[in-house]
């Protein structure tokens, strides 16, 4: 079998995976199915080796070439494609192609003709994830395995009719992030906690508190591939809900499952062939450059982020990409970490069940239990559109009123990891932040159902 022939066994692969129907020119339907893949198609020039159809309608064209060329593969061959201006034969109202693939076996390029052919080299770290293909509209992409939109949205069917008006969590770190406003809600540390308590919570008395101990606090920075710097001001991205579900499932695995992928972790070299297959490599030049930071904590100080980038941060990473419409701008909407984090905690061969609660006891019970959850802020003083796991509480409570007509109010602050202090291995209280959600920003749990975190696997 020559290299070609196998480029064109893994493309065919890869199309059955994101559900296309692959025809040669004899069966030829474009609306046999929603995705539609045609071999060795006429055009007006040569034959192209796939013409994609999308309901009927033709929107692209995907080129093989042998594996031992993809070293070779450059925005110029892209450019220069056979196909850029092609028309097809049999189409009504032809146009030409607008989406362009050069695929190797291991590679993929892919240009946009309306977009002035930027170029996208494409992810193929984790193709274990396929889902079904369903019409959108925009521009299109393909990740190896599913195709999604200019938002990072995959093609597929929300089940949640309001996800999509609700706001992204999109908050950054920056370095040596600090209360910088008299009015603030978060970044309090627990030798700050009881003064805050005592000036913004008076008439309040403590009565429950409990932390998960020896929790391991990952930084935002730690975790990002690329960095920005804008003035004076270096920002991680806004990888929040990422970097929260990161926390919550390595902490949990670390207390329920001891799994060496969950609590030591297997670490990445993130840097090489890796970086330059990131779904997003494009960003180094659109004001982001590659994270050549060393870390800013246990474990693995002094090392490049990039150098040990936790699998398990990785694999949530392109499922955010892939699936959910993460941006290291933009962020990700925060009820999508429902989701990601039960995608990849089923493939890791775990079955846990996560799911949405503003129960503030549900969080009291799983803390007692040592189960970290997340929580999403909206409009935080401090932290804004932000995602953090929880690893603790303290519930306060003011009586006021007389004999049977006395009534109590209670208030909750929570104990966080916020991603915006250096990463720490069996962190103590001195490592504790606090998040006041009574001013602001509320909150909106996600967390495990305590019943399906199963043992199997340890």
């Amino acid at each position: 079998m020559g290299p070609e022939e196998k480029a064109r066994l893994v493309i065919d692969q890869k199309l059955n995976d994101s559900g296309f129907v692959i025809q040669d020119m004899s069966e030829f339907n474009p609306t046999a199915s929603l995705g539609v893949a045609v071999k060795e198609y006429p055009t007006d020039t040569v034959e192209a080796d796939y013409v994609v159809f999308i309901d009927g309608s033709p929107v692209g064209v995907i080129e093989a070439k042998a594996g031992n060329k993809g070293d070779n593969l450059s925005t110029t061959e892209v450019q220069a494609s056979r196909y850029a201006t092609s028309k097809l034969k049999w189409v009504i109202n032809n146009k030409p192609l607008r989406f362009i693939w050069v695929a190797t076996d291991e590679l993929t390029f892919f240009a946009d003709t309306n977009e002035d052919y930027e170029i996208y080299l494409i992810s193929n770290y984790d193709l274990s994830f396929e889902e079904d293909l369903f019409l959108t509209d925009g521009r299109l992409y393909f990740s190896g395995t599913v195709f999604y939109d200019e938002n990072g949205f995959e093609y597929g069917i929300s089940t949640d009719i309001n996800v999509l008006s609700e706001v992204n969590a999109d908050s950054k770190a920056t370095l040596n992030s600090s209360i910088t406003s008299s009015d603030y809600d978060g970044y309090i540390t627990n030798s700050q906690i009881d003064n805050y308590i005592s000036t913004y919570c008076s008439g309040y008395n403590i009565v429950s508190e409990n932390y998960i101990p020896f929790y391991d606090y990952i930084s935002q920075f730690d975790t990002s591939v690329y960095i920005k710097t804008a003035g004076n001001t270096i920002y991680s991205e806004g990888n929040c809900v990422i970097n929260s579900t990161y926390s919550m499932l390595h902490n949990l695995g670390k207390k329920e499952r001891d799994r060496d992928f969950y609590y030591s972790d297997y670490y990445v070299d993130y840097t090489g062939d890796n970086l330059i297959h990131d779904a997003h490599y494009s960003l180094i030049h659109n004001g982001w450059k590659v994270n050549n930071f060393s870390r800013s904590g246990a474990p693995n100080v002094g090392k490049k982020a990039l150098e040990v980038i936790p699998d398990l941060y990785l694999r949530l990473r392109e499922r955010a990409i892939s699936s959910y419409g993460y941006h290291e701008d933009t962020g990700m909407i925060g009820s999508y970490a429902k989701d990601m984090a039960m995608d990849v905690d089923g493939w890791y061969g775990y079955n846990t069940t996560f799911f949405e609660t503003n129960d503030f006891n549900t969080i009291k019970t799983l803390v007692d239990s040592l189960i970290p959850s997340l929580v999403g802020t909206s409009g935080s003083i401090t932290y804004h559109n932000h995602s953090m796991a929880v690893n603790g509480y303290i519930k306060l409570e003011k009586t006021s009123g007389w004999w049977i007509f006395t009534s109590t109010d209670t208030k909750w602050i929570l104990a966080v990891d916020d991603g915006h202090q250096s990463s720490c291995i069996n962190g103590n209280e001195s490592k504790r932040r606090f998040y006041d959600l009574n001013k602001a920003g509320g909150a909106r749990f996600i967390c495990a159902d305590k019943n399906t975190i199963d043992f199997s696997n340890c």
